[in-house]
């Protein structure tokens, strides 16, 4: 197939370019033009809107008017109402569907034109009635069926009249007849053009005079296709486009009245609106045309012309690739554009045989260079690997001569022990720009599987897409690495195993020095409790006496007052009772008894403390022995409470839980330790939550606060000893790792949750063991 000519594209070019041009600028101008006359003929329609409104405010007002200063000049007797109703006939002229007068009740008293069926009923309760009666002023009415006869809809007009002292004491009514040929009935029967029409509505969306006279006081339905409307009821005036109740595209322009709520609006459709626009557009499309067709006609003619050196400069170019060793110059006189592009030529043609001696040299020096290169290289097709080059190093290292390499890929030869190292070295390449000793298995000629470094380049060789590689065995070398890595492995696994031996020596005597202490604070404490149980017991002895002995010395006080009384004289028993006043006698008797009872309390709360450091304390009993947890944990409670009560509340919901075996006073510990742990978890006053039950075969026992909680981070490693997050001086960190040994010798497990900021809780799970039995040494 023949190809299009320079002179035919440059012609086309051209031609296409002016056609855009001048299309673009017809269509922008059209564009505008019509945009213009769209803006204009809206704007001109919401002006016959706009005074079509003000001619109805007008109307309305006239009427309003009216009506109000017939109020003020009428008779404040209504006894012959009826006959100035009847002779106001301007009045009833504009009010043609009833000019009538109510009391303050909303009884008819007159109406013209008479109707009798209107006097028997009652008005109080119409809308226009109410608002004029609270108003006390003129009041439009939104339109309404009339109870006359004719059963049309209304609009009414009412003006309150007032008594000599300004009070309200009766009402003018002056009622519109929508259909009828008035001010308003004139509005349906105006034509915008042909098929436009105007219609009223209120701000409620209810049709007051329409065209077809049976959508009137119906009420328009908002729609997504009719979203003007939506904007018109909430205030908005102007012109747009829009759908019309029966589906058609109209020009809608909108206007508010000024004396009620009611809204203009002029309906056209939008073909009949903007048919001078079509008409006009038309036109200009058909200027536009010829426009372009002249356009086209005088490009080709003027390319057909300003081409012809360069279509001579075309044949000489096609000429000398026909036979590439001809190369001769272009002969063009001329300084124009084509006589620089043949110069330019000129030049490339003698620059480009300068090119092709030089490039024959390099290729000689890149062959010699190539093939005395120490290193192992080769050059293969990007695409498939396909050798293209080897040099001699790279028959020694792999063994393969070149006769048997070239032409052949890497697949062919099995170089590639595992195909997909092939693929992770060509993605690295494509990821990287460049493979920089990457570390490869090759299986050389032999079958031996060979480890290598290889380097990659991409690059053009004769124009193909091709890869430099250069390969290095590091067989041996890996060989002598690995061995020292094992002795390397050994030596760090041995000094592991010391490490760790060394790490539980040192825990085990920290924990034995923990035991001492606390074996040390045991004895003393049973030699403290043992000291205290002996004078407290007697100082609880001596109480009791004393308060049986002050009760009988009350006794007798009681019974000399008794004496007294009758015996000595007013004045000496005035002067008893006065002295008996003054030493306070009366209210020592009484504080004497709730002292002793006082003392009796506290000696037995001292009795209590040291039965619980007695048996908190105890040390020696090594083995195990029947306890109820509950109990352990109330006297941990106890030896702690001087502690706790300052910084949480305890709530304590001990179930019902089983004796078990265990060892009490180790258990004590834990229990010691995790309770002191949660009162320093809490900054400010807190709240500590102890709970015990029995469930399926085991005791569990939960201890909660609601503290600062663990970080995540260090939840794992709490159990550790030394691990500790108090200030140097504050903890030992073998606290929990102590905690955690004691239950584990129990058969047992604890467990944590935490959440930072809201609390933790420990759970202990302790299996129930047979009374008989011992689980603790």
């Amino acid at each position: 197939m023949r190809s299009i000519s320079l002179k035919t594209k440059i012609a086309i070019a051209v031609a296409v370019f002016g056609v855009v041009i001048v299309a673009g600028l017809g269509f922008f101008g059209i564009s505008f033009f019509r945009q213009q006359l769209r803006s204009n003929i809206a704007q001109q329609q919401f002006t016959l809107v706009s005074s079509l409104a003000s001619q109805i405010d007008d109307k309305i007002l006239t009427a309003q008017t009216e009506l109000a200063t017939v109020a003020q000049i009428f008779p404040k007797d209504f006894s012959k109402a009826q006959e100035v109703i009847e002779g106001r006939l301007d009045t009833r002229e504009m009010f043609q569907s009833g000019f009538a007068l109510v009391d303050m009740s909303g009884k008819m008293l007159a109406l013209a034109p008479y109707e009798a069926e209107m006097f028997k009923k009652n008005f109080g309760n119409r809308e226009y009635f109410l608002k004029t009666l609270e108003n006390q002023k003129p009041f439009i009415s939104n339109p309404f069926i009339t109870l006359q006869k004719n059963k049309h809809p209304i609009v009414m007009f009412t003006a309150p009249l007032f008594g000599e002292s300004r009070k309200m004491q009766g009402m003018l009514l002056g009622a519109i007849d929508l259909t009828r040929n008035n001010f308003l009935g004139k509005l349906i029967d105006t034509k915008l053009g042909k098929n436009g029409y105007l219609y009223l509505f209120n701000t409620s969306g209810v049709v007051i005079m329409h065209p077809n006279k049976n959508n009137i006081l119906k009420k328009m339905a908002l729609s997504d296709k009719d979203k003007l409307l939506g904007q018109v009821l909430k205030g908005f005036e102007g012109s747009g486009e829009t759908i019309s109740e029966d589906g058609k595209p109209v020009l809608a322009s909108y206007k508010r009245l000024g004396a009620t709520n009611w809204i203009l609006c002029a309906s056209m459709p939008l073909g009949e609106a903007y048919g001078p626009i079509i008409h006009a557009s038309k036109i200009l499309y058909g200027a536009f045309s010829a426009i372009m067709l002249i356009s086209i006609f005088l490009a080709w003619t003027l390319m057909s012309y300003m081409t012809v050196p360069l279509a001579r400069f075309t044949e000489h170019v096609r000429s000398l690739m026909e036979n590439s060793d001809k190369q001769e110059v272009f002969k063009y006189e001329n300084n124009d554009e084509i006589g620089l592009l043949a110069n330019s030529f000129n030049l490339l043609i003698k620059k480009l045989k300068e090119e092709k001696e030089a490039l024959t040299l390099s290729e000689q020096r890149f062959a010699t260079a190539f093939n005395a290169s120490p290193e192992s290289t080769s050059i293969t097709r990007l695409a498939d690997g396909l050798f293209l080059e080897v040099n001699e190093a790279f028959s020694r290292t792999t063994g393969f001569e070149r006769e048997e390499v070239i032409g052949k890929t890497s697949l062919d030869l099995q170089l590639w022990p595992a195909k997909e190292d092939r693929v992770k070295m060509l993605q690295h390449l494509k990821r990287d720009g460049v493979v920089s000793n990457l570390e490869v298995q090759l299986r050389i000629k032999s079958g031996k599987v060979a480890t290598m470094l290889l380097s990659a380049v991409p690059f053009d060789f004769y124009g193909e897409p091709s890869i430099l590689l250069t390969h290095r065995d590091i067989t041996e070398k890996k060989e002598v690495e690995r061995r020292l890595q094992k002795k390397q492995a050994q030596l760090l696994e041995n000094h592991e195993e010391l490490a760790t031996a060394y790490e539980q020596l040192k825990t085990a005597q920290t924990q034995m020095l923990q035991q001492e202490k606390m074996a040390s604070i045991g004895l003393l404490s049973a030699g403290v409790a043992h000291e205290l149980n002996n004078p407290i017991a007697f100082v609880a002895s001596n109480l009791s006496t004393l308060e049986k002995y002050v009760s009988r010395m009350s006794t007798f006080i009681s019974m000399q007052h008794e004496k007294y009384a009758l015996s000595l004289s007013p004045e000496d028993l005035k002067d008893l009772e006065d002295g008996k006043k003054a030493l306070k006698l009366d209210k020592i008797m009484g504080d004497i008894g709730e002292l002793i009872q006082e003392s009796k309390d506290g000696a037995e709360r001292v009795r209590s403390i040291v039965l619980d450091l007695k048996s908190f304390s105890r040390e020696g009993v090594v083995q195990s022995s029947a306890a109820n947890l509950n109990d352990c944990l109330q006297s941990t409670l106890n030896i702690v409470w001087n502690e706790l009560k300052y910084s949480a509340t305890v709530k304590k919901e001990f179930g019902d839980i089983p004796i078990t075996m265990c060892n009490p006073q180790q258990l004590n510990q834990v229990f010691l330790n995790l309770i002191v742990n949660a009162s320093h978890a809490i900054e400010n006053k807190g709240e500590i939550a102890i709970k015990t039950w029995h469930e399926s075969g085991s005791i569990f026992v939960t201890i909660a606060d609601n503290g600062c909680g663990i970080p995540p981070s260090i939840k794992e490693k709490i159990f550790e000893p030394f691990f500790t997050t108090k200030e140097v001086g504050k903890g030992t960190g073998l606290g929990l790792s102590i905690t955690y040994d004691i239950i584990k010798k129990h058969n047992g497990e604890i467990t944590v949750e935490s959440e930072v900021g809201k609390g933790t809780a420990f759970t202990i799970r302790i299996p129930v063991c047979d009374t008989r039995e011992s689980v603790v040494g």
